[in-house]
């Protein structure tokens, strides 16, 4: 029988490996790199912080292109 790789029950199946965003007001495309890197569009509609750490979005969803990507995790099901 080949063990099952360990995971704890609360791990991400996925990890985020861009956090950026496109404002639908002006257009803005917005990328957050590190963990306090916050970064607002030129309208100041939307907003994006937290980097690859924590992904945090701010600004009314209407406005808000998620262009965020994440990938698989070694392992998960």
């Amino acid at each position: 029988m080949t063990p099952l790789p360990f995971r704890p029950l609360n791990a991400p199946s996925t990890r985020l490996v861009r956090n950026a965003a496109r404002c639908r007001a002006c257009g803005d495309v917005i990328e957050s790199t590190s963990k306090n890197d916050f970064r607002a569009c030129a309208c100041g509609k939307i907003a994006i912080d937290g980097g690859l750490a924590e992904q945090r979005a701010f600004g009314e969803a209407r406005y808000f292109e998620d262009l965020s990507e994440r990938e698989s995790c070694e392992g998960a099901p």
